[in-house]
């Protein structure tokens, strides 16, 4: 996992925090263009480590399944 944040929740009507934060992440797996069992257990891996780390939320890159290439 590349980053995690943590983020403030607004709607909160009192300030606490230790509960106004929820943790989020962005993912950043290693990928081969194509390779779709290779690139999902990558994200699975990632996900179980945001799991163990009380994460809220967690994005990946675009097509992060399939992968693509631009050239």
């Amino acid at each position: 996992m590349s980053i995690l944040h943590l983020v403030r929740i607004t709607a909160m009507k009192s300030f606490d925090p230790t509960t106004s934060y929820m943790r989020i992440a962005t993912g950043t797996p290693e990928v081969k263009i194509g390779d779709v069992p290779f690139n999902t257990a990558q994200l699975l891996t990632l996900y179980k480590e945001a799991v163990d780390n009380d994460v809220s939320l967690i994005t990946f890159p675009e097509l992060s399944i399939t992968s693509y290439s631009l050239g």
